[in-house]
């Protein structure tokens, strides 16, 4: 039987891995910018389908000889092929209007800065280095009102999340509206439990969140039945 090696000699070795890949990401993304100063000479669109088609086919198969799953290498490269379209839109943005000021947008979403839909949201306009004005809101209704309104120019709104699943009073608040999805973005959620200074969990007896952290945090829930539930618009 094979002695494995030391937990931390492995653990070395995969840290020496990750800094390998952060270099070799870097180095893509500098290649992505040569593309793009390519297809400013010759005037070419930015985004090739036939060719991100045939790249992920190929890296698919070749992911496969080497044991890894197709949709891990799917949705890897998906990623570092929109940070790719990104970031040459950006630069070819500025050449072409190098007077311009940074795009402003005002964002409409749910609950106040810090909260994940203020979140995503900032992460979705740096990924696109767009300025971002906030505009936070008590509800979903609200968000979709202010776009309408012309008081915001884009609205956030949660679909779904892998724990609880879609998410129903969205869905509802986007029959009655005419406006359209135009872009989306993931981000990871981790919930924590919030209370003052030297708190202790057995002198807890009311939780305040939104209905869906509240869905999402179940399991640990109903390991405190004493712990009675109140809903609020935003966590």
């Amino acid at each position: 039987m094979h002695t494995p090696q030391p937990l931390n000699q492995t653990r070395e070795q995969i840290t020496h891995l990750d800094n390998e890949l952060l270099a070799l990401l870097a180095e893509r993304r500098r290649l992505s910018l040569e593309v793009a100063r390519s297809k400013e000479v010759d005037v070419r669109p930015i985004r090739d389908t036939q060719r991100e088609k045939e790249l992920l086919a190929r890296l698919v198969k070749e992911g496969r000889e080497k044991g890894l799953d197709a949709h891990y290498v799917i949705s890897l490269y998906q990623s570092i092929i929109e940070d790719s379209v990104l970031n040459q839109q950006a630069y070819l943005h500025g050449r072409a209007n190098p007077e311009t000021q940074k795009q402003q947008y005002c964002i409409a979403y749910l609950g106040a800065r810090g909260s994940y839909s203020y979140l995503a949201a900032t992460r979705y306009c740096q990924r696109r280095q767009v300025e971002m004005l906030d505009l936070g809101c008590q509800s979903f209704d609200e968000i979709v009102q202010a776009v309408e309104s012309g008081h915001a120019d884009y609205g956030f709104l949660p679909i779904e999340n892998t724990s609880s699943g879609s998410i129903n009073e969205v869905y509802d608040v986007l029959q009655h509206t005419s406006l359209s999805i135009v872009g989306e973005t993931t981000i990871e959620v981790s919930h924590c439990l919030l209370g003052k200074a030297g708190s202790k969990l057995a002198k807890i007896k009311t939780v305040y969140a939104h209905p869906q952290p509240i869905s999402q945090c179940s399991r640990y829930l109903t390991q405190h039945k004493d712990l009675r539930l109140e809903y609020c618009s935003s966590s």
